[in-house]
């Protein structure tokens, strides 16, 4: 039997390639994308085969409900897709397509995934806006509002502008007008899209869609709209062309439109910054409407706060908002809201107000009229609130007070107010803004010398010094420049801290220096108020409290010259009696007797006489300035001439100064107990070394018109610095130094006293012995163009040995009458 054969298939026949349509059921996302993603169409669905496309579409509309599906769909590239099938000519399946693009696009992450997809495109959607069907055309604005601020290029260039706008000019769609209106409102926040609606025409299509519309709202969001554009040039330009500023300045006044009035407001802060809007807005007067805006507590807080920035914008723009404010005193209703609590006004309102009246307290003609109302109780307001957020506050209200603070009428009622306190309190702050505003007012504030003693009182000098506040000194540009003003109103602050006066500071009456220097360095005020200790003598300078004839009485002692301790016996009785009386009061007598003591200020008979003397012997000496610039040898010579008659009145009874420094101190203990008190008058003092002298060639020097500088080194030393010029050649010439000659400025009296006789008295003195020849020094140039109080000091003026000669800064001889060496 033969065996069976296998079957054999024949291998070249063609296979079978149609089968029987099958039916799937989907049961999860995955399936039905992976359905919707797959290139055989004809195994998984036909194209006519709407309904499953309807079916899947409305199954995923649902699922993607839940963020996880959102996610899942994600993960495949579905967008094209997505966006092939609202393309379809089935309604349900736009509505389904939209639906699940809206809500991946309510996921955050989802929907920056999609939007920045390469795969999206905005035509299709745009398509749908004009569907007949109102669901498609929402869901197609949901998507629009969501994706056109991510992609705004891409949006502009498919033609959204115009789409958006042509819908708008259907009035038969209001139902979608809302959401057109806030996706515009949107995008205009970028200066870029508002160009784009600039150049396309539909600024003038959305103004006449705003003028047409009757709806409140609609009209509401179509000027919300145009408020954005108008923060551009272009912009305003184009709302100037159709009158806008008109538009809003009516709305301001039409009571109807309550609700338009802060958008209204914002609008024209904005257009006003362009000068044909301006001169527009000036002629409609619109601020008698925002300060009624304001003060009308009816009002929305928020239109009230927009109000107020626009009113602030507006003054800083043109004095002429600023006149119209003046009109029937309408800033005194900003006065009465800065003074009621924060808790009623909002913070940004009080600041925008206080701006307001700085920007109008800026313009002189107009800040008088301001001072008639509680301008300056207002201001001083806001400093009694301590929070951190009122520092912004603080910072414009000084500001405004450094505006008006030099004016008369400011000044009392800013003392009375304790605006001092305030202010030095602000310069504890750390807060670099805050230091600002109160360094700049005070520094205006210095211009007055009643409120630069203020601040001096207060202590606002030693607080600015501190070491704390270094740094801010850096940072902080007109720090350096405050305490500069308060040492310029007070010289001899400047002198105790810095010990040095410049060529340019021109001392007067009043100006003090201690022979100690001490911290804090106390003003002149308090030294005659205050229960200042006798100990340290106090010079001071007093040129108008001058006397009819100098009293015997306040002269100084001759025994403090000789250097003997006894006294006649009038006056030993009187001391010992006086020494008595203090024992045998009680303490409120005693102190009673020490304010009468020492609270005053003795007048000065001696120094105006000075002044006459010595300008007596300039003029015999034929010496004349011409507009400020002095001849070399005019220079030299009056400086030789100064000298020596300082050192005439400063010797003692030796006209050659041999003494010691025990004998001045007997000098100044004798005029102590003479004048009832430390603060001397320099006139008054005979015994004089480095510091006495130098002070005293300062103060006449300043007097007479010759540069120089005082400079004080350690202990008692102290010298002058002059400027005199060199030449470029440097020839060099003698200069003559006058020997001190005798004294004929005072005489002794029986009693022991040496007193002044202001030149009509003299006493033998001894010859001066002969002094040896003078060093040469460099010539200065006969004529300069330049004023010498403009040239640095280059030399220093001996007071003490060779009087009258002149040392270079920095050669030995000037360092060791500077007491730099032994």
């Amino acid at each position: 039997m033969a065996a069976k054969q296998k079957k054999r298939e024949n291998r070249s026949q063609t296979t079978k390639i149609d089968f029987d349509p099958i039916s799937i059921e989907s049961r999860t996302a995955e399936t039905a994308v992976l359905m919707l993603r797959s290139t055989e169409e004809p195994v998984v669905l036909q194209e006519s085969d709407t309904k499953m496309q309807e079916f899947c579409a409305g199954i995923l509309a649902e699922l993607t409900r839940e963020h996880y599906a959102c996610v899942k769909m994600m993960q495949s590239p579905v967008v094209g897709l997505l966006l092939t099938r609202i393309t379809s000519v089935d309604p349900d399946i736009q509505k389904n397509s939209l639906q699940i693009i809206s809500n991946i696009l309510q996921d955050p992450v989802c929907a920056e995934s999609f939007s920045q997809s390469e795969d999206f495109e905005f035509r299709p959607i745009l398509a749908l806006l004009l569907s007949e069907y109102p669901v498609i055309q929402h869901l197609v604005m949901q998507v629009i509002f969501t994706v056109a601020c991510r992609r705004q290029e891409e949006f502009c260039k498919a033609g959204g502008v115009e789409n958006l706008v042509d819908v708008l000019e259907v009035l038969e769609w209001k139902d979608v007008h809302h959401m057109i209106l806030a996706v515009l409102n949107k995008c205009s926040e970028a200066d870029q899209f508002v160009r784009y609606l600039c150049s396309s025409g539909s600024v003038n299509r959305l103004c006449s869609y705003m003028a047409e519309i009757l709806d409140p709202e609609l009209s509401g969001a179509a000027l919300a709209v145009v408020v954005k554009i108008s923060r551009l040039q272009e912009g305003c330009e184009i709302l100037h062309e159709v009158r806008m500023e008109e538009q809003l300045c009516a709305l301001l006044r039409e009571e109807e439109h309550a609700g338009f009035q802060g958008a209204a407001c914002q609008g024209l802060r904005l257009m006003a910054v362009y000068k044909e809007c301006r001169d527009v807005i000036v002629e409609e007067n619109p601020v008698r409407d925002i300060v009624s805006i304001i003060k009308n507590e009816a009002q929305p807080m928020e239109t009230r706060l927009i109000a107020s920035q626009a009113l602030s914008e507006l003054l800083k723009l043109d004095k002429r908002f600023c006149q119209a404010v003046l009109e029937r005193k309408r800033q005194e209703c900003l006065e009465c809201l800065l003074q009621l609590p924060l808790g009623k006004i909002p913070l940004e309102m009080a600041v925008s107000l206080v701006t307001s009246l700085k920007h109008m307290s800026s313009h002189e003609s107009i800040r008088a009229k301001m001072l008639e109302s509680s301008l300056v109780e207002s201001l001083l307001c806001c400093f009694q609130d301590c929070g951190v957020g009122c520092m912004q506050l603080k910072v414009q209200s000084c500001y405004a007070l450094a505006n008006i603070i030099c004016e008369e009428a400011v000044k009392d009622r800013f003392l009375a107010q304790g605006g001092v306190a305030h202010i030095v309190q602000c310069l504890q702050s750390s807060s670099l803004v805050l230091l600002q505003a109160a360094a700049t007012l005070v520094q205006a504030a210095a211009g007055d010398h009643k409120l630069a003693k203020a601040m001096m009182y207060a202590g606002a000098l030693e607080r600015m010094l501190k070491a704390e506040h270094l740094r801010t000194r850096f940072k902080c540009p007109v720090w350096e420049t405050a305490i500069e003003a308060l040492f310029k109103s007070n010289l001899s602050m400047k002198f105790a801290y810095i010990g040095r006066l410049e060529q340019n500071d021109i001392t007067d009456d009043g100006f003090y220096i201690m022979r100690r220097v001490e911290r804090p360095f106390p003003i002149l005020e308090q030294l005659l108020i205050n229960r200042v200790s006798p100990i340290r003598p106090i010079y001071v300078v007093n040129f108008k409290a001058v006397a009819s004839e100098p009293p015997a009485t306040v002269a100084p002692s001759s025994s403090s010259f000789t250097g003997k301790k006894s006294r006649s016996n009038k006056k030993r009785e009187n001391a010992s009696a006086e020494h008595s009386s203090f024992h045998s009061m009680q303490l409120d007598d005693y102190e009673a007797l020490l304010a009468t003591a020492y609270g005053r200020c003795v007048p000065d008979p001696y120094l105006p006489c000075y002044l006459e003397q010595l300008q007596t012997k300039l003029d015999q000496a034929d010496l004349f300035a011409q507009c400020g610039q002095a001849e070399t040898k005019t220079l030299q010579t009056m400086i030789c001439v100064l000298a020596n008659f300082v050192c005439e009145q400063m010797c003692g009874p030796d006209s050659m100064g041999k003494w010691h420094d025990h004998v001045q101190e007997l000098h100044l203990n004798e005029l102590k107990l003479d004048l009832g008190t430390n603060v001397i008058p320099l006139g008054y003092v005979r015994v004089g070394q480095h510091l006495e002298r130098a002070m005293l060639f300062k103060v006449l020097a300043d007097c007479v018109g010759l540069p120089c500088a005082l400079v004080r080194g350690e202990g008692q030393h102290a010298w002058i610095e002059v400027a005199v010029p060199e030449t470029d050649s440097e020839e060099e010439a003698q200069v003559s130094s006058l020997a001190p000659a005798k004294s004929d400025s005072f005489c002794t009296t029986p009693s022991g006293h040496m007193l002044h006789t202001m030149g009509t008295q003299t006493c033998p003195q001894p010859e001066p012995e002969p002094e040896p020849e003078p060093e040469f020094i460099v010539q200065p140039h006969k004529s300069l163009n330049i004023p010498n109080r403009m040239i640095r000091p280059n030399a220093i003026v001996d007071l003490m040995d060779m009087i009258g000669k002149l040392y270079p800064i920095g050669s030995y001889n000037a360092l060791k009458y500077c007491g730099k060496l032994q």
